[in-house]
């Protein structure tokens, strides 16, 4: 048996628990949005991911700490881990100082934001353009191959101007 070998990715199941952490966000009137991978996964643009990605505000990151505090495994001053069955949700809750795009999409939905409906509830994911812009923030921060392949493949579509919204 190779312990490395990564578990096979259920696409209902994952697409399931974002509906949920998405409903216990708005029934906590905490503003959010999806980004990354799972913003990529769920245009369709990437077949699977790690984990799920979400961003608040500074202040809701306080909240959301304590609407999952029996779930967390990993906390931070500016993100937060927290486990559902068996999969990683990672909120991520930076003042404008440390990440100002993040900020700039939450002060912006109406001009950054993607709305995608899935099972009645409307998702919010960030934008491609914006994505772009987060991702090599990101890049320039952490130095990630897996931050350097998404711009590539972003620019790509952008570039192209490919439907996958």
């Amino acid at each position: 048996m190779n312990l490395n070998k990564k578990p096979l990715f259920n696409k209902q199941k994952y697409i399931s628990i974002i509906l949920k952490i998405i409903n216990d966000l708005k029934q906590n009137n905490i503003d959010y949005f999806i980004y990354a991978g799972t913003s990529l996964f769920l245009r369709n643009i990437i077949d699977d991911t790690d984990d799920i990605d979400i961003v608040v505000s500074f202040k809701d990151l306080r909240n959301v700490k304590k609407i999952y505090s029996k779930k967390i495994i990993i906390e931070k001053k500016y993100s937060l881990i927290i486990n559902i069955d068996d999969q990683n949700i990672e909120f991520f809750g930076y003042p404008k100082r440390i990440d100002p795009i993040s900020f700039k999409v939450l002060k912006n939905k109406n001009k950054y934001i993607d709305y995608f409906l899935i099972n009645k509830i409307n998702l919010k994911l960030i934008n491609l353009e914006k994505a772009l812009e987060l991702y090599k923030f990101v890049y320039n921060r952490d130095k990630k191959e897996k931050h350097k392949k998404r711009i590539k493949l972003i620019e790509n579509i952008l570039k192209n101007k490919g439907n996958y919204l």
